[in-house]
């Protein structure tokens, strides 16, 4: 027994004695999310590949300075952190999300500087639960380098707007106006922001959600006063049907996107390419605002 804790002694001290300690800068945000700032923070690992996950696991946690505040939210965990080529995969948990593009392209910027402070790495590439993370418009992000770097100057103050959406009544019969305030990045147009909230459906349990719930937004443009919706084949199949639904689904999107003074027609996409009918209605050409459709 004097023996097996003597090894044991013996087994604990070379640990601690072949332990490295590094400085790492760790970037946190500000108080109001517009800035990032590093916070320089001792740690202690045994081997360089225990150095990664170290450091994102240290992002995780509250900064130590009250003028600073974590970026990442809380509730996301690292799911693993693996260097190939000076290209470091990061996975973290679904967590990670957030609803608005200015704040997700800032805990990427607080993740990539930390990460590339590193001397071995130059580029971090991020997943999500194994899947390649996409920002707030479905887009894939990719790898990025130390050049895709976002400084502070270009990271833009949100401001809230008030929007005006229409759902459908219980009987598709009218289109209802919701008023609802949103938060506006200066990088989302109020088009793409529109449809984003017509996806969550209404708030007043009272009306119904007009577009379905697996549609995924390709892109949303306005040219010359027609703004070109491009929506996912779910748009179509996955709708439930009936020429009065199929009304209320077109007309909640026009009538909710023609509300904006630079829109006067919608001209609808299905994966990049217009449709001569949607279900029953002739698709191909750019609708009008219905007013008639409007509940009085």
């Amino acid at each position: 027994m004097a023996l097996f804790l003597m090894l044991g002694v013996c087994s604990c001290s070379d640990k601690t004695q072949n332990m490295m300690e590094y400085e790492a800068e760790i970037y946190y945000a500000d108080a109001g999310k517009n800035s990032l700032s590093a916070e320089k923070v001792k740690i202690k690992v045994n081997t360089i590949d225990q150095l990664y996950e170290a450091v994102l696991n240290k992002m995780l946690e509250d900064p130590s300075s009250q003028s600073h505040m974590r970026i990442i939210p809380k509730g996301t965990k690292l799911l693993g952190a693996e260097l190939k080529a000076s290209v470091l995969a990061v996975d973290f948990s679904k967590e990670i999300y957030v609803e608005n593009e200015s704040e997700s392209i800032l805990i990427r910027t607080a993740v990539l500087r930390t990460m590339t402070a590193l001397s071995e790495i130059n580029a971090v590439e991020f997943f999500v639960e194994g899947e390649k993370m996409k920002n707030t418009y479905g887009e894939e992000i990719g790898i990025l380098n130390k050049e895709d770097i976002v400084f502070e100057t270009e990271l833009e103050i949100e401001e809230k707007k008030y929007i005006k959406l229409y759902f459908s009544d219980l009987k598709s019969e009218h289109l209802i106006a919701e008023a609802r305030e949103i938060t506006v990045s200066p990088k989302e147009t109020m088009e793409m922001r529109i449809i984003k909230e017509l996806l969550k459906g209404p708030v007043n349990p009272n009306l119904m959600k007009t577009i379905p719930s697996e549609t995924k937004i390709l892109s949303v443009e306005t040219k010359e006063g027609v703004c070109f919706v491009n929506l996912s084949q779910e748009f179509k199949n996955r709708h439930t049907g009936g020429s009065a639904g199929e009304m209320m689904t077109v007309y909640s999107i026009v009538n909710s996107l023609t509300e904006l003074e630079n829109v006067d027609k919608v001209q609808f996409l299905v994966e990049g390419q217009k449709m001569e009918v949607f279900i029953h209605m002739i698709f191909n050409e750019p609708f009008v605002r219905d007013p008639e459709l409007i509940q009085k």
